[in-house]
């Protein structure tokens, strides 16, 4: 399975947003954006522990919305990123449990 997302490359965006405390259920349908949750992280609903990244199209999680935040200036990362980014930025963080892309 593969997720491919048009990256418009906007420096001023925020896109990376670091998450942790997942409750799926309780996050936004939005097909701007893409959930990633990180190897080794596990969200309630998982029952298995995820040895790759595994990506769900179309779901925003944010506080209020079946996530809590990472504090690091608010819960995004400045600026646009790429997605191996994110990716990196997510794994320095030992409460970060994924993000949201977008």
């Amino acid at each position: 399975t593969a997720i491919m997302r048009y990256d418009a490359s906007d420096s001023d965006a925020w896109n990376c947003h670091l998450l942790k405390s997942f409750k799926l259920g309780e996050c936004g349908r939005d097909y701007a954006y893409d959930l990633w949750v990180a190897p080794g992280r596990r969200t309630v609903e998982l029952e298995t522990w995820a040895d790759a990244w595994e990506a769900f199209s179309g779901l925003n999680c944010f506080p209020g919305r079946g996530a809590e935040r990472v504090d690091v200036q608010g819960d995004a990362l400045a600026h646009h990123r790429w997605l191996f980014q994110c990716q990196q930025a997510c794994l320095q963080h030992s409460d970060c449990e994924g993000f949201t892309w977008q």
